[in-house]
């Protein structure tokens, strides 16, 4: 009966007055109770769903904001001709609004700003892929951590690239090697 009450099958109203003319009137306390905490824990359930489905909404299109912003920063910076983004014309843009605007929703601090560069050129070339850069610095929006992770990737992907060059002069050298014995 109670369920049938909270799900429209029942007028709770009719239930209450039954039950208290044939026991008590007491008893519609506690069932008036029951009805007012179970219709404001559904409502709290509902309104949880909706402001979460709401914030996570909020988030992704800031997420998607961010990243075009981004992008138009990045075109403007890549060098002419190319698809690579030079340390010279990086520094040139590091006053640029929506790049300060980036580096703030990053919690990176603009002085940092050689040292993502670093992170981002293993090669150290100077020069980066644009979409590594984008790539890069969208690893980096999220956790105040994040930029120890990147630069653990960026460690671990030179000491792979350093690894298979001396892999493969060990390889060179037993080949050599061979044609003594």
């Amino acid at each position: 009966v109670l369920f049938q009450c909270m799900t429209g099958g029942v007028n709770w109203q009719d239930v209450l007055d039954v039950l208290a003319e044939r026991t008590s009137p007491l008893v519609a306390l506690p069932f008036c109770l029951y009805i007012a905490f179970t219709v404001l824990a559904m409502l709290n359930v509902i309104t949880g769903v909706f402001v979460e489905s709401a914030i996570a909404s909020t988030r992704a299109e800031n997420s998607l904001d961010l990243l075009n912003s981004l992008r138009e920063v990045v075109e403007r910076m890549k060098d002419v001709g190319s698809n690579t983004l030079s340390w010279e014309n990086f520094q040139n843009e590091l006053n640029n609004p929506r790049m300060l605007s980036y580096f703030k929703s990053i919690d990176l601090d603009p002085s940092e700003a050689e040292g993502l560069f670093r992170l981002l050129d293993p090669d150290e070339t100077g020069q980066i892929d644009v979409e590594d850069f984008i790539m890069g610095c969208l690893r980096l929006h999220g956790a105040a951590k994040a930029i120890d992770l990147t630069t653990l990737m960026c460690e671990v992907r030179w000491l792979r690239r350093r690894w298979h060059e001396h892999a493969y002069f060990i390889e060179q050298e037993i080949a050599g090697l061979q044609g003594y014995y």
